[in-house]
């Protein structure tokens, strides 16, 4: 039995990217206190703003926007680092290589690992040496050249992906870590940062931005019910369609569509109340437990309501609560139900309903309960 098909409700993303924009265009909530990670506040002070070597550190910074540890973190860290080796950062440190690519590897390793980026870091050295040697062979050290020999997105897809044996050392495409998440990731730093005019682009679709369009109906399947469960490679692309074809048809630059939506559910979303799980310290790949966390409405609680789900634009919209935990465990996005609101404790007249006390088990000791991060993005390679 094949999977219903996903579906879009235009009219309801027109009418809630409206709100969004508005909100993120005047500086509303959630968007007065945003600290954008590809900013000033983080990116080095020791480059001009917009030159060839801000376009290098923004494609090395894509390594940290994947998942697993958290974006602003690791650029703070990636910024140190720069100012700390910058020869790191430098395409001829890579141009000749000479069969030293293992000695390279182990340099950059060592040198991440002893700078506040560990996470991942032997996948990262080598994927560093490998761009970076390409870089400087066959794109004169420039990532902005990439934009100059793609008339479309479509082409720098091309000038990216990795395709096999067939984008090895002595062809000039094919990078690692890039699909069509960490493509449009790119163009929106570049774009924001005023290096390039880029073709048309759809938002880097990551979990927050499903989260956004699926929690208020916006990419929906007939069956749509608590427990529902969506593929992230045919949700992913449904949203690519949605975001490209909605900037074309209002004249919308993507990058303040990807600022307003990004930055949504990860400054509100992650927070609301009935987002938590715990997930089972015993690792057992896709099948690892996770457990919904029960809202008690305690004052602390309902605190955390209004501070994130009581200010956001677009609160009367949302209807399903998107936990992150099954998209980093399982690689799905489940809706797990109604999104819950301390008014719930109240009947019909306003009259105060009682505490009932759960009766769920606690979970054994061998289980760590911890409320999962949103920040923790995981590349699904969309």
């Amino acid at each position: 039995m094949s999977a219903p098909a996903i579906q879009t409700n235009w009219e309801l993303a027109d009418e809630v990217f409206g709100i969004l924009l508005h909100a993120w265009r005047n500086k509303l909530p959630p968007y007065d206190n945003v600290v954008r990670v590809q900013g000033p506040k983080i990116i080095p002070k020791t480059f001009p703003w917009g030159s060839t070597e801000h376009a290098r550190f923004l494609k090395l910074s894509c390594f940290y926007m994947k998942g697993k540890i958290d974006s602003g973190t690791a650029l703070i860290a990636l910024s140190q680092l720069y100012d700390r080796e910058q020869w790191m950062f430098e395409p001829e440190s890579f141009e000749h290589l000479n069969g030293n690519s293992s000695e390279l590897r182990s340099r950059v390793f060592d040198s991440l690992s002893k700078n506040g980026l560990s996470f991942d870091a032997l996948n990262v050295s080598g994927h560093w040496v490998h761009n970076m040697h390409k870089l400087a062979r066959h794109w004169d050290g420039n990532p902005v050249l990439f934009y100059k020999n793609a008339e479309t997105y479509e082409d720098l897809c091309k000038i990216l992906f990795r395709r096999g044996k067939r984008t090895g050392p002595e062809e000039p495409h094919g990078f690692f870590g890039f699909r069509h998440k960490m493509a449009s990731m790119l163009t929106w730093f570049f774009e924001d940062a005023g290096i390039v005019k880029p073709p048309p682009y759809p938002v880097p679709v990551d979990f927050h931005i499903l989260r956004d369009l699926v929690s208020t109906g916006i990419l929906y399947v007939d069956s749509t019910q608590p427990g529902t469960a969506l593929s992230i490679n045919r949700l992913s692309r449904e949203a690519r369609i949605l975001t490209l074809k909605y900037c074309q048809n209002n004249s919308v630059e993507t990058l303040e569509l990807a600022d307003a939506l990004w930055n949504l559910s990860r400054e509100f979303c992650r927070d609301s109340p009935s987002n938590a799980s715990s997930i089972a310290e015993k690792y057992e790949a896709r099948r690892t437990r996770i457990t919904e966390k029960i809202v008690r409405w305690s004052k602390t609680e309902e605190t955390r309501y209004f501070r994130t789900c009581g200010r956001c634009p677009i609160e009367k919209k949302c209807q399903w609560a998107i936990p992150s935990a099954n998209y980093y465990v399982q690689g799905l996005v489940v809706i797990r139900g109604k999104r819950q609101k301390p008014l719930d404790l109240f009947d019909q007249s306003g009259i105060s309903l009682p505490f009932v006390p759960s009766l769920e088990k606690k979970p054994p000791h061998s289980e760590k309960e911890e409320k999962v991060n949103d920040l923790e993005q995981v590349e699904m390679f969309n």
